[in-house]
């Protein structure tokens, strides 16, 4: 895979806010009482912060090292309460070990 360009990165949580999707996901891991997520194709992490709450553990996977380590996901990271989140970097997805 191609990375991303870093400007397009930049407008990746303006092409993609927190709506209805977002409510939909959370709901379900509060009623499902998940103790871990998996956000596979998590971008900037926005969905996976949203996601997190005390006692839950939260792994967030992209494809692209670019998103991972852009402003947006580090403002997102800064913004971590109460949860341990856990980053991996893969820059293919097929390299995810079982």
């Amino acid at each position: 895979m191609t990375d991303y360009d870093p400007r397009l990165v930049d407008l990746y949580d303006i092409d993609n806010p927190d709506g209805p999707d977002h409510d939909f996901y959370r709901a379900l891991a509060d009623r499902c009482a998940a103790p871990t997520i998996l956000d596979l194709g998590c971008g900037t992490g926005m969905l996976t912060v949203s996601l997190a709450r005390e006692g839950r553990r939260v792994v967030r996977i992209d494809p692209s090292p670019t998103m991972l380590a852009s402003r947006a996901a580090a403002r997102a990271r800064s913004a971590w309460s109460g949860s341990k989140e856990t980053v991996r970097r893969h820059r293919e997805t097929r390299s995810i070990s079982p």
